[in-house]
């Protein structure tokens, strides 16, 4: 894997969330620490990525980019940055209308050219702090 790839990864969520979720092999772990996802099941991974699917203006529009890229064909690391403008509440808070942008990080496990295992950490306080709730 390569930061091509991670960006490839990164932009089916915006494209296809079929073609996200066949990057995943059949027995995988998928970690959102954030917001204290855990999904085992390609249908459950299928629902969740739908929130970041830019197929639904009622979601908002969510771009990703890789800004850096650290692995091999068995891991990864994955920096990257998120835009998102909102198109309603985000997280129970009123975010509609608003623009975020956050970093944050992705570590991956890879098994014949498959994610395996993945953890996911990003800055939710920068967010929070854009939209005003905190300080």
């Amino acid at each position: 894997m390569n930061r091509t790839w991670a960006q490839a990864w990164l932009d089916a969520f915006g494209h296809t969330t079929e073609k996200a979720v066949s990057l995943y092999a059949d027995d995988f772990t998928f970690e959102d620490v954030i917001l204290q996802q855990r999904i085992t099941d390609k249908q459950q991974l299928h629902t969740f990525f739908t929130n970041f699917a830019n197929t639904n203006p009622a979601l908002g529009v969510h771009t990703f980019t890789v800004n850096s890229y650290t692995g091999t064909a068995k891991s990864g690391t994955i920096q990257w940055s998120w835009k998102a403008q909102h198109a309603g509440d985000f997280m129970g808070f009123p975010a509609g209308g608003r623009e975020t942008v956050t970093r944050g990080m992705t570590l991956h496990v890879y098994r014949d050219g498959k994610i395996i295992s993945e953890t996911t950490l990003w800055d939710v306080a920068a967010v929070l702090r854009q939209l005003g709730v905190v300080k």
